[in-house]
């Protein structure tokens, strides 16, 4: 799903972004699916202070604000908003996206420590990813290595096909969007493990050189009933072909 990038604030807050802020910058099928960590995720980023929210919006790819009180970094504001109270619309360019390629990792098995590692003051958002695991790395060609970099080529609702290019020494893509088993990956057109990264997103790990990523959804219990379905009318036409 796309990110909003418009962060809103509760102005009993004051300046501070409400919990409804991370909301509505991750992406909308996590919000739909509300997993566990992704609670978890909310009260970590309700209990952080003012800079840290920011940071976050900000790696997460928000460019707009309406807060009550200008923002803890550049920000333009663009105009004041009377009709709600003393809120104005600030502009800041983000520092990330919704894709891009860490090159460096950690290895945090537990959801919820790789959620308080991302949130710790000074973590490096944008060059590393905490993963669950170090998967296999999948065997393919590279191509013109370069700096990380990272672009959402299409997508549709159950698919994204992303154009990475990972330094020396490879690396992981990131994509900013709610952690499935049921999500699966393809490097260059082969199987590639996909792990869970930063607490609720995607991650695959990248060899150095340029690279097309593509995500599609595979729901194992979509596939086993069609399967089942496939079988089922196999044997009702043998059945129909004995009779006759």
């Amino acid at each position: 799903g796309s990110i909003n990038r418009i962060a809103r604030t509760n102005s009993a807050l004051g300046g501070n972004l409400s919990l409804s802020a991370v909301g509505l910058t991750l992406s909308r099928e996590m919000t739909g699916l509300r997993p566990r960590e992704y609670f978890n995720l909310l009260q970590r980023f309700g209990t952080s202070d003012r800079t840290m929210r920011y940071r976050f919006l900000s790696w997460a790819g928000t460019r707009y604000y309406l807060v009550t009180s200008a923002p803890p970094m550049a920000a333009d504001k663009i105009r004041e908003l009377p009709a709600l109270s003393s809120v104005a619309l600030y502009e800041s360019p983000p520092t990330g996206g919704r894709a891009f390629v860490a090159s460096s990792m950690i290895v945090e098995p537990n959801a919820d420590a790789q959620i308080d590692r991302l949130c710790e003051p000074g973590f490096p958002l944008a060059s590393t990813a905490i993963v669950e695991r170090e998967p296999p790395l999948v065997s393919v060609s590279a191509r013109s290595v370069g700096a990380p970099r990272a672009s959402i080529i299409e997508e549709t609702a159950t698919s994204a096909l992303v154009d990475a290019t990972a330094p020396e020494g490879g690396g992981y893509l990131v994509l900013l969007d709610s952690f499935d088993p049921n999500w699966k990956a393809r490097v260059d057109d082969r199987s590639a493990p996909l792990v869970r990264a930063d607490g609720v997103f995607r991650a695959v790990r990248l060899p150095a050189g340029r690279h097309t990523v593509q995500f599609a959804f595979r729901p194992g219990a979509l596939l086993m009933g069609a399967t089942i379905s496939l079988l089922t009318a196999v044997i009702l036409v043998l059945a129909a072909i004995r009779r006759r």
